[in-house]
């Protein structure tokens, strides 16, 4: 499985969409969606529809798949099927905040095979492919880094990565509970994983039971193609067909949790102490 002709178009499709999106948050207008579901933007649009219409055009024989296009109901293939975040931290951008990506992930046949994720306002781009031959870098500017992540014993996490904008109960009884050395609060969960990779922290919960696949399939191809671990939290794995939801917590981590650690997480998830 070469993906290497994909892998080139999503790197500039996700830099070009950086530049739209910087340019749209020069006049940024702001909306809600319905139900609760946060805010979406001009800057959330201009990109969607940008990497939309390019990846149409790229590959019209597969499925495509964003967070502000989609429709409940819509089909998710099991072939070929990109999943695009056009801005995952939507709530940092409207804060004022760096903390948000552009996100483009290819699955296929339910894997997450490919994975671009996008910082416009610092210049990083982190790329992998989950192929027969992986690749897994940081483009930094002009400056590539490979990423890899060294097997790890670890049974604790020292550095826990958390959610700024979304401070559950869970969230806190885990920090609680694990009594890490140190809690690093970032937004976007892109964001959070791929700095997971990068080794500024070694474990992260979203707890959320509404995680979409766009949010997930471009940084677990990255994650997986580093040798990182990323799963639901009773250690299934993400599967990117059927439902747009995964329905349950996901870990990302530089270690695979142990059974402890697995059995704490599981008994935070039933609401146990809270």
């Amino acid at each position: 499985m070469d993906l290497g002709h994909e892998l080139t178009i999503a790197t500039d499709l996700a830099r070009r969409a950086g530049a739209i999106a910087l340019n749209a948050r020069k006049h940024l207008m702001v909306s809600y969606k319905p139900l609760g579901q946060g805010p979406v933007t001009n800057v959330d649009h201009a990109v969607d529809e940008y990497l939309c219409s390019e990846l149409k055009k790229a590959f019209p024989d597969d499925h495509l798949i964003s967070e502000e296009s989609y429709q409940d109901g819509d089909k998710i293939s099991n072939e070929r099927v990109w999943f695009i975040d056009p801005i995952d931290g939507t709530t940092a951008l409207v804060a004022g905040t760096n903390d948000f990506v552009i996100m483009i992930g290819l699955a296929i046949n339910g894997i997450a095979r490919l994975g671009v994720v996008y910082q416009p306002t610092e210049d990083i781009l982190w790329r992998g492919v989950n192929a027969d031959t992986k690749l897994a870098e940081r483009i930094h500017r002009s400056a590539t880094t490979p990423l890899a992540i060294a097997p790890n014993n670890c049974a604790k996490p020292r550095t826990i990565i958390a959610s700024i904008s979304h401070k559950s109960l869970r969230q806190r009884a885990m920090i609680q509970a694990l009594r890490p050395a140190q809690v690093i609060y970032r937004s976007s969960i892109g964001l959070k994983a791929v700095l997971i990779v990068d080794g500024l922290a070694d474990f992260y919960v979203a707890w959320s039971k509404q995680i979409k696949l766009w949010d997930t399939c471009a940084p677990a191809a990255i994650i997986h193609a580093a040798s990182g671990h990323i799963s639901l939290i009773d250690d299934q794995p993400l599967q990117f067909s059927h439902s747009i939801n995964h329905e349950k917590p996901i870990v990302i981590s530089r270690f695979r949790p142990d059974e402890t650690l697995r059995a704490q997480l599981l008994d935070i998830d039933a609401g146990v102490g809270l």
